[in-house]
């Protein structure tokens, strides 16, 4: 995991750092694991506050205005913050787990409530309604379209990582095909890509003007996780993997 600085920007030397009163709460979250649970020790080394950091670095690269722009980045630094009291948790086992999901849904907002200060709170609901929104669940209250794209980034960002440090460890010496990621965690990006690409088609309209954009954020998902692959002999690369990518072929992005 990431050793930050424990001050100052040195924290974020990729991007800026977030709001004063939001530096302690991320500062705790480099010390919180990802990939953990269900995957074999190893294979991945990640943590939540880095993870953020990643996800504000690439929202400073989207293309749109900066007013639209510190908004989302303003909703990526809220968005895993619970983690600090809950830790984290895979998607592929809240998908795998309804009553854990339903348990952490509760105690996120609960978290929430505690830790992240009154001006912030509200984007960190925007979120969480965006995030049911783009996993096929009806939201309380329609969102923004600055927390999907942020969810967006969000998604984008721990499939890039997973499909990034798996394929480092299938390429290096450490590598064993009976610890490859099982549970549906291999076709888990390609079917997330599908779903959102489905779900722009049929409700353009959610995105307002940023229906171009996220249709492009797939793409280039899907474009960085073959660039990852392309280093794995075609041998070696398991069948759900050659299959995701035909799978979003077929959609045509």
């Amino acid at each position: 995991m990431s050793n930050p600085e424990q001050d100052g920007e040195g924290m974020y030397p990729h991007t800026q750092a977030p709001p004063k009163e939001l530096q302690e709460l991320v500062k705790q979250c480099y010390s919180i694991p990802r990939f953990t649970r269900i995957y074999r020790e190893g294979i991945f080394d990640d943590d939540t506050g880095s993870h953020i950091a990643r996800c504000v670095n690439r929202a400073d690269k989207v293309d749109i205005n900066l007013t639209d722009k510190e908004t989302v980045k303003l909703i990526l630094w809220v968005h895993d913050l619970p983690e600090i009291e809950i830790s984290d948790y895979s998607v592929i086992q809240k998908i795998g787990d309804r009553e854990l999901n339903n348990k952490l849904e509760i105690s996120e907002l609960e978290v929430a409530k505690k830790i992240i200060p009154d001006k912030f709170f509200d984007y960190f609901v925007d979120f969480k309604n965006a995030e049911d929104l783009l996993s096929g669940k009806t939201p309380k209250k329609i969102p923004s379209k600055h927390a999907l794209i942020a969810k967006m980034i969000d998604s984008i960002d721990g499939n890039e990582t997973f499909h990034q440090q798996l394929t480092d460890w299938i390429v290096s010496e450490r590598f064993k095909p009976e610890d490859l990621p099982q549970q549906g965690a291999l076709e888990y990006s390609f079917d997330h890509c599908v779903k959102i690409h489905k779900l722009i088609a049929k409700s353009p309209e959610i995105f307002v003007d940023f229906v171009f954009l996220a249709k492009n954020m797939l793409s280039d998902e899907i474009s960085s996780i073959a660039k990852y692959w392309g280093r794995v002999e075609n041998a070696i690369i398991p069948d759900t993997i050659k299959k995701g990518f035909v799978t979003v072929e077929d959609i045509k992005l």
